[in-house]
């Protein structure tokens, strides 16, 4: 097995390189027939969202700089039960099983998982919720002529059938620090609740937090407690173990199944390949 280290040291080219090596040709990752076919379905199957449109997020709405528009290749799915799953690019082991494993217990009882798309813990939580046939939005940062990371490609694809791409930025827009900053917002406003899974002290995951706290959505953690700013995640958030602790907490709800049916239980450890979310 490749070294997942390797992948996550390396640039954007190496990364895709390492996972053609791992996956093959089958699935078209390192390959680019594969992503050019992609992209040119992704163009040819835009919808444009406006502030005048019914089906614009209510979440969004709640934004004091809502986009006035924003573009979708996919089904938007329905986001009154939404969680937004973030965390750091360079996860371990442990982070990348239980996003995956909580993305997947979370489609299971009829939530929409909502991430950005990028490798680590926003590929693993996608990943869950397409293997657990649920829902889920990747929230990009650049336009849909260049969807970032090139690595994600094959994701994306997927994504784009069990969900949608989300993007207000226009065809052009490169990954630029400042666009992975607004695009977090989205997210957070997305969310009923974020979860955030691992985070150092400069990850843009924690930005994610800060817009959720800002709009007054819940925010829960995994593991250790953490600084946020000033604010101490834990101290006023809720610790969070799988679905059932969202599900039963005031604090970061994520309401009953519409058809009545109890909860899943906790998943065990996946057996997931890590290198495939790095």
């Amino acid at each position: 097995m490749h070294s997942t280290i390797a992948m996550i040291r390396g640039g954007d080219d190496q990364v895709q390189q390492v996972l053609g090596r791992v996956w093959g040709d089958a699935t078209g990752v390192g390959g680019g027939r594969y992503c050019g076919v992609m992209l040119e379905d992704l163009l040819g199957r835009v919808r444009l969202l406006t502030l005048a449109c019914s089906d614009y997020p209510a979440g969004l709405r709640d934004l004091s700089d809502a986009p006035a528009a924003f573009r979708v290749v996919g089904e938007l799915p329905e986001l009154r039960r939404a969680i937004a799953i973030v965390g750091t690019r360079r996860a371990d082991d442990e982070a990348l099983d239980f996003a995956y494993s909580l993305a997947r217990e979370a489609v299971m009882n009829g939530v929409t998982v909502v991430s950005g798309g990028a490798i680590g813990v926003d590929r693993a939580a996608h990943e869950g919720a397409i293997d657990g046939g649920g829902r889920t939005v990747v929230v990009l940062p650049t336009g849909l002529d260049a969807p970032y990371p090139r690595a994600n490609h094959d994701l994306f694809a997927r994504a784009v059938e069990a969900g949608c791409l989300l993007t207000e930025a226009e065809d052009g827009a490169d990954a630029q620090r400042g666009r992975f900053l607004t695009r977090n917002r989205l997210i957070a406003a997305l969310g009923r609740s974020t979860v955030v899974v691992q985070a150092p002290a400069r990850s843009g995951a924690l930005s994610t937090a800060r817009f959720a706290m800002r709009l007054g959505r819940p925010v829960g953690f995994r593991g250790a407690r953490f600084t946020l700013g000033s604010t101490w995640i834990g101290q006023s958030e809720v610790a969070v173990r799988g679905v059932e602790d969202l599900r039963g907490s005031r604090r970061c709800p994520i309401g009953d199944r519409a058809d009545g049916r109890r909860p899943c239980g906790r998943f065990p450890k996946s057996n997931r390949k890590h290198s495939r979310f790095q």
